[in-house]
């Protein structure tokens, strides 16, 4: 029966390598010491499933804890092509306060933009790129003499 239980083990950590959720690592803990378990007492299988849900409940109990533990060191991955904060753009299509238009950046391609300006933003408009959220920026006319404008 200990030879089931490493069986377990392995797929479980296995599909933990695909997953990256820490759920199946817990599952493959607990089957890994439950196969120790199962080879000095082959013949307790209630044993077995009692020392297997333990683990399993105890060590999911604080994944959440050690998710929290571990994401704080990982700075994640940023993708440079949507670094376009503070980048000029063009308008291409106008944009109103209260709809989308759409700005060309260049090196970057055509992104839909809003304002936060009270005007419309008309076509040829050169613009400047104040903020991003998902892959809509927030974009301001683009005025030289600013301090804040930046030729990025």
């Amino acid at each position: 029966m200990w030879v089931v239980w490493m069986v377990i083990g392995l797929v479980m950590i296995m599909i933990e390598v695909f997953t990256v959720t820490f759920y199946f690592l817990w599952f493959g803990i607990a089957a890994f010491a439950t196969a120790f378990v199962a080879y000095f007492l082959p013949d307790k299988i209630w044993v077995q499933l009692f020392v297997a849900a333990i683990l399993v409940l105890a060590l999911s109990l604080t994944t959440p804890k050690f998710t929290k533990k571990f994401g704080k060191k990982s700075p994640g991955y940023q993708e440079g092509k949507f670094d376009v904060v503070g980048k000029k753009g063009v308008v291409v299509s106008p944009i109103s306060p209260n709809d989308y238009g759409v700005v060309t950046i260049a090196g970057h391609g055509e992104w839909s933009a809003v304002s936060d300006e009270p005007d419309v933003i008309a076509e040829g408009t050169e613009v400047i790129v104040k903020d991003i959220n998902g892959l809509i920026v927030t974009v301001a006319p683009f005025k030289p003499d600013a301090p804040d404008s930046s030729d990025k």
